[in-house]
């Protein structure tokens, strides 16, 4: 496979693009972009020829290629979700045991991942928190992302309480410092899909292009088990 993140970032994308490889694997939570890949794949399908049972086959293969491709426009168009993700500071007091936990019993943050350093940490929003936030001051980019910060730090704080290294020198009198704070909020407006294509599956592949699509829109989401699963 070709990585492209490990690619030169002085390689153009006419350069990469003439690379060998074995797939392209779109792991994506964006379905236009798979969506916009398939049409790409369309366009450059050769002509129709005289040979009719050729042409036969090639308007199948189209249609089929077509309706893949409208049905994932319509989940980015239809369905999408928005969310924040929030960067976080934690104070050095706060002795965290894990690199990433999901929250599915809270409304407002979904997950929490740690970033370079132990004090670096990525909050990511429920879609229903956003929405909130988003439909109360829709043009308001800067109270958008102070709500956001703020809505993160209040539901996180008493969560982390219980990380907080204990020393013979505390002293519970002292006004400690914020144990978090939230720095920078980043809006997506199509994080997330509501419903997705609801297959049985986990990704679409297209053998004959060697493209797989891999995304949270493909499978039905009641199937999953599990938040972790």
């Amino acid at each position: 496979l070709l990585d492209v993140e490990q690619s030169s970032s002085s390689e153009s994308p006419e350069l990469l693009s003439q690379q060998p490889f074995d797939a392209l694997v779109l792991a994506t939570h964006d379905p236009s972009l798979a969506a916009q890949t398939i049409r790409s794949i369309m366009e450059q399908m050769p002509t129709s020829t005289d040979n009719d049972q050729d042409n036969t086959q090639k308007d199948l293969v189209t249609a089929r290629l077509t309706e893949i491709s409208n049905n994932l426009q319509r989940v980015r168009d239809e369905d999408k979700q928005p969310v924040f993700s929030v960067s976080l500071t934690v104070d050095s007091t706060l002795s965290i045991p894990f690199d990433a936990v999901s929250l599915p019993g809270s409304s407002v943050v979904q997950c929490l991942v740690r970033g370079d350093t132990p004090q670096e940490w990525m909050a990511i929003t429920t879609s229903r928190v956003a929405a909130q936030i988003l439909a109360g001051t829709p043009t308001d980019g800067d109270r958008q992302r102070q709500q956001a910060c703020s809505a993160v730090e209040q539901e996180l704080t008493p969560l982390l309480a219980s990380y907080v290294k204990q020393t013979e020198s505390s002293n519970p009198t002292t006004t400690s410092p914020p144990l978090l704070q939230a720095t920078f909020a980043k809006r997506w407006a199509a994080g997330f899909c509501a419903k997705g294509l609801q297959l049985k599956e986990d990704s679409i592949v297209l053998a004959p292009w060697r493209l797989a699509v891999c995304g949270d829109f493909i499978r039905d989401q009641a199937a999953y088990a599990s938040p972790l699963e």
